[in-house]
Protein backbone atom coordinates (compact mmCIF):
# COMPACT_ATOMS: atom_id res chain seq x y z
CA UNK A 1 0.00 0.00 0.00
CA UNK A 2 1.81 3.45 -0.45
CA UNK A 3 1.72 6.54 1.12
CA UNK A 4 -0.74 8.00 -1.15
CA UNK A 5 -3.37 5.44 -0.27
CA UNK A 6 -2.91 5.87 3.34
CA UNK A 7 -3.17 9.43 3.14
CA UNK A 8 -6.53 8.69 1.79
CA UNK A 9 -8.33 6.90 4.77
CA UNK A 10 -6.49 9.74 7.20
CA UNK A 11 -8.21 12.38 4.98
CA UNK A 12 -12.00 10.73 5.12
CA UNK A 13 -11.43 9.87 8.87
CA UNK A 14 -10.71 13.94 9.57
CA UNK A 15 -13.40 14.73 6.93
CA UNK A 16 -15.85 12.41 8.58
CA UNK A 17 -15.12 10.59 12.02
CA UNK A 18 -17.97 8.18 10.80
CA UNK A 19 -16.32 6.38 7.56
CA UNK A 20 -18.40 3.02 6.35
CA UNK A 21 -15.59 1.08 5.17
CA UNK A 22 -13.86 1.81 8.53
CA UNK A 23 -14.49 -0.15 11.66
CA UNK A 24 -12.49 1.00 14.85
CA UNK A 25 -11.52 0.43 18.42
CA UNK A 26 -9.64 2.54 20.96
CA UNK A 27 -6.75 1.17 22.47
CA UNK A 28 -5.33 3.97 24.13
CA UNK A 29 -5.80 7.71 24.44
CA UNK A 30 -3.98 8.24 20.91
CA UNK A 31 -4.24 5.02 19.28
CA UNK A 32 -6.92 3.10 17.42
CA UNK A 33 -6.75 -0.04 15.71
CA UNK A 34 -9.05 -0.56 12.73
CA UNK A 35 -10.34 -3.02 9.74
CA UNK A 36 -10.10 -0.99 6.64
CA UNK A 37 -11.22 -1.63 2.94
CA UNK A 38 -11.00 -0.05 0.59
CA UNK A 39 -14.58 0.54 -0.50
CA UNK A 40 -18.24 -1.48 -0.35
CA UNK A 41 -18.57 -4.54 -1.67
CA UNK A 42 -20.01 -4.02 -5.45
CA UNK A 43 -22.40 -7.00 -6.95
CA UNK A 44 -19.52 -7.75 -9.51
CA UNK A 45 -16.45 -8.16 -7.07
CA UNK A 46 -14.95 -11.42 -6.88
CA UNK A 47 -13.47 -13.23 -3.69
CA UNK A 48 -10.02 -13.84 -3.86
CA UNK A 49 -7.26 -14.18 -1.59
CA UNK A 50 -6.82 -10.34 -1.65
CA UNK A 51 -10.62 -9.55 -0.62
CA UNK A 52 -9.74 -8.52 2.69
CA UNK A 53 -9.65 -5.65 5.19
CA UNK A 54 -6.43 -4.17 5.66
CA UNK A 55 -5.12 -3.84 9.56
CA UNK A 56 -4.84 -0.39 10.55
CA UNK A 57 -3.23 1.46 13.99
CA UNK A 58 -4.65 5.57 13.47
CA UNK A 59 -2.91 7.99 15.60
CA UNK A 60 -4.47 11.08 17.08
CA UNK A 61 -3.24 14.56 18.53
CA UNK A 62 -4.80 16.48 21.52
CA UNK A 63 -7.26 17.96 19.11
CA UNK A 64 -8.60 14.47 18.02
CA UNK A 65 -7.19 15.13 14.64
CA UNK A 66 -6.13 12.16 12.63
CA UNK A 67 -2.40 12.80 12.44
CA UNK A 68 -0.83 9.60 10.84
CA UNK A 69 -1.11 5.77 10.54
CA UNK A 70 0.85 2.33 10.93
CA UNK A 71 -0.26 -0.56 8.51
CA UNK A 72 0.94 -4.10 9.97
CA UNK A 73 0.99 -6.22 7.04
CA UNK A 74 1.50 -9.19 9.59
CA UNK A 75 5.08 -9.72 8.14
CA UNK A 76 6.24 -5.52 8.04
CA UNK A 77 4.86 -2.52 9.67
CA UNK A 78 4.38 0.94 7.29
CA UNK A 79 3.99 3.85 9.17
CA UNK A 80 3.27 7.24 7.73
CA UNK A 81 2.72 10.83 9.64
CA UNK A 82 0.73 13.73 7.81
CA UNK A 83 3.74 16.36 6.39
CA UNK A 84 2.24 19.13 9.00
CA UNK A 85 2.30 16.66 12.03
CA UNK A 86 5.68 15.62 11.69
CA UNK A 87 8.97 15.91 14.34
CA UNK A 88 6.71 16.76 16.68
CA UNK A 89 7.08 13.01 18.45
CA UNK A 90 3.35 11.29 17.75
CA UNK A 91 4.46 8.23 16.23
CA UNK A 92 7.07 7.11 18.38
CA UNK A 93 4.61 8.09 21.29
CA UNK A 94 2.01 5.83 19.35
CA UNK A 95 4.46 3.28 18.86
CA UNK A 96 5.81 3.19 22.82
CA UNK A 97 2.16 3.41 24.09
CA UNK A 98 0.22 1.35 22.12
CA UNK A 99 1.01 0.26 19.19
CA UNK A 100 3.84 -2.22 19.84
CA UNK A 101 2.65 -3.59 23.07
CA UNK A 102 -0.22 -4.38 21.38
CA UNK A 103 1.39 -6.37 18.62
CA UNK A 104 3.61 -8.03 21.10
CA UNK A 105 0.40 -9.43 22.39
CA UNK A 106 0.04 -11.84 19.54
CA UNK A 107 3.83 -12.26 17.96
CA UNK A 108 7.18 -12.09 19.68
CA UNK A 109 9.20 -10.22 16.96
CA UNK A 110 8.18 -7.35 14.72
CA UNK A 111 10.05 -5.61 11.43
CA UNK A 112 9.93 -2.96 9.52
CA UNK A 113 11.25 -2.03 5.85
CA UNK A 114 12.79 1.47 5.46
CA UNK A 115 14.61 2.37 2.49
CA UNK A 116 15.28 5.63 0.63
CA UNK A 117 13.01 4.87 -2.51
CA UNK A 118 10.14 4.00 -0.76
CA UNK A 119 10.42 7.08 1.87
CA UNK A 120 12.17 9.91 0.46
CA UNK A 121 10.86 12.81 2.37
CA UNK A 122 11.29 10.96 6.08
CA UNK A 123 14.25 8.20 5.36
CA UNK A 124 16.41 9.87 8.50
CA UNK A 125 13.47 10.30 10.90
CA UNK A 126 11.98 6.90 10.55
CA UNK A 127 15.60 5.61 11.23
CA UNK A 128 15.61 7.62 14.15
CA UNK A 129 12.46 6.51 15.45
CA UNK A 130 12.88 2.65 14.93
CA UNK A 131 16.17 3.02 16.57
CA UNK A 132 14.65 4.46 19.57
CA UNK A 133 12.44 1.70 19.97
CA UNK A 134 15.87 -0.63 20.05
CA UNK A 135 14.74 -2.09 16.32
CA UNK A 136 17.81 -3.35 15.33
CA UNK A 137 19.26 -3.73 11.72
CA UNK A 138 19.90 -7.03 10.28
CA UNK A 139 23.08 -6.19 8.86
CA UNK A 140 24.68 -3.21 6.99
CA UNK A 141 23.23 -4.15 3.74
CA UNK A 142 19.79 -4.57 4.40
CA UNK A 143 16.80 -2.52 4.46
CA UNK A 144 14.87 -4.12 7.33
CA UNK A 145 14.99 -3.62 10.95
CA UNK A 146 13.83 -6.12 13.66
CA UNK A 147 12.31 -5.37 17.14
CA UNK A 148 12.37 -8.10 19.48
CA UNK A 149 9.87 -9.04 22.42
CA UNK A 150 12.85 -9.20 24.82
CA UNK A 151 14.24 -5.83 23.77
CA UNK A 152 11.13 -3.49 23.56
CA UNK A 153 11.10 -1.60 27.26
CA UNK A 154 6.86 -2.38 28.28
CA UNK A 155 7.40 0.34 30.59
CA UNK A 156 5.91 2.96 28.64
CA UNK A 157 2.97 0.66 27.69
CA UNK A 158 -0.73 2.79 28.37
CA UNK A 159 -3.18 -0.04 26.47
CA UNK A 160 -6.63 0.50 27.15
CA UNK A 161 -9.21 -1.34 24.85
CA UNK A 162 -12.40 0.99 24.47
CA UNK A 163 -15.00 -1.12 22.31
CA UNK A 164 -16.65 1.45 19.94
CA UNK A 165 -20.01 2.41 20.73
CA UNK A 166 -23.19 1.44 18.51
CA UNK A 167 -26.39 3.64 18.74
CA UNK A 168 -29.99 1.73 18.83
CA UNK A 169 -30.66 2.99 14.95
CA UNK A 170 -27.18 1.68 13.76
CA UNK A 171 -27.78 -1.87 15.46
CA UNK A 172 -30.91 -1.71 13.47
CA UNK A 173 -29.36 -1.00 10.38
CA UNK A 174 -26.93 -3.81 10.94
CA UNK A 175 -29.64 -6.09 11.57
CA UNK A 176 -31.50 -5.69 8.92
CA UNK A 177 -28.58 -5.65 6.68
CA UNK A 178 -28.05 -9.54 8.16
CA UNK A 179 -31.43 -10.37 7.56
CA UNK A 180 -31.03 -9.23 3.95
CA UNK A 181 -27.66 -11.04 3.46
CA UNK A 182 -29.17 -14.30 5.06
CA UNK A 183 -32.88 -14.36 3.13
CA UNK A 184 -30.74 -13.45 -0.09
CA UNK A 185 -28.06 -16.59 0.61
CA UNK A 186 -31.08 -19.36 1.64
CA UNK A 187 -32.65 -18.22 -1.89
CA UNK A 188 -29.16 -18.83 -3.60
CA UNK A 189 -29.25 -22.30 -2.15
CA UNK A 190 -32.77 -23.18 -3.00
CA UNK A 191 -31.60 -22.56 -6.47
CA UNK A 192 -28.99 -24.60 -6.13
CA UNK A 193 -30.27 -27.67 -4.53
CA UNK A 194 -33.05 -27.59 -7.37
CA UNK A 195 -30.20 -27.45 -9.89
CA UNK A 196 -27.65 -30.08 -8.72
CA UNK A 197 -29.59 -31.80 -5.99
CA UNK A 198 -26.56 -31.01 -3.36
CA UNK A 199 -28.10 -29.12 -0.23
CA UNK A 200 -25.03 -28.52 1.29
CA UNK A 201 -25.29 -24.94 2.26
CA UNK A 202 -28.04 -25.44 4.20
CA UNK A 203 -25.78 -26.15 7.59
CA UNK A 204 -23.98 -22.98 7.29
CA UNK A 205 -27.15 -21.19 6.85
CA UNK A 206 -28.37 -22.26 9.98
CA UNK A 207 -25.37 -21.34 11.47
CA UNK A 208 -25.95 -17.68 10.20
CA UNK A 209 -29.41 -17.45 11.40
CA UNK A 210 -27.97 -18.85 14.96
CA UNK A 211 -25.23 -15.72 15.03
CA UNK A 212 -28.00 -13.64 13.96
CA UNK A 213 -29.83 -14.39 16.84
CA UNK A 214 -26.87 -13.73 18.71
CA UNK A 215 -25.37 -10.19 17.68
CA UNK A 216 -29.35 -9.20 18.28
CA UNK A 217 -28.83 -10.81 21.87
CA UNK A 218 -25.40 -8.69 22.27
CA UNK A 219 -27.17 -5.50 21.74
CA UNK A 220 -29.76 -5.67 24.46
CA UNK A 221 -27.61 -7.06 26.85
CA UNK A 222 -25.02 -4.32 26.17
CA UNK A 223 -25.63 -1.58 28.84
CA UNK A 224 -23.67 0.62 26.82
CA UNK A 225 -26.23 0.70 23.73
CA UNK A 226 -28.39 3.44 23.82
Amino acid sequence: MTEKEIRKYLDRLNISKDVKTIFKRKISPSVEIAKVWESVPKLNDKIDSDYQPSFFFFIKNENQDYVGAVLDMGFDLHWYILPRFRKKGYLTKALKEAIIPYLFDNRCKSTISISISDCQHFYLDSVKVAKSLNFKQEDPKSNRYVLNENDFDFSNSKILVENSKMSKEQMEDLLKKFQFHYRSLLMISNELEMSFDDDYLIDDLSKIKYTLGHIDDMFHNDPLAH
